[in-house]
């Protein structure tokens, strides 16, 4: 995982967790630090559209969907955020 604090925004990215390691908290671990670490006031991330498991990680973790960006034909970005405090 990486994130980039952008004025007041933690920008969070490459978010990967292997796949026999899945489902056993990680990513909700790798979330939180860096939320905490970060000090900003929001968290923003993004996945794929068909990233169903992802979103639904994100969503119980208190992100919310604020909009989409189409890259072509088969791909669509959800962007999520999160206030932090």
């Amino acid at each position: 995982m990486r994130w980039v604090v952008d004025s007041d925004v933690v920008r969070i990215g490459r978010l990967i967790v292997a796949p026999d390691q899945q489902r056993q908290g990680w990513g909700t671990r790798l979330l939180n630090l860096a939320e905490r670490e970060a000090g900003a006031r929001t968290a923003e991330l993004f996945t794929g559209h068909l990233s169903e498991g992802n979103i639904r990680l994100y969503q119980r973790e208190g992100y919310v969907e604020s909009r989409r960006e189409r890259i072509n034909d088969d791909l669509e970005f959800v962007y999520l955020t999160k206030p932090l405090r």
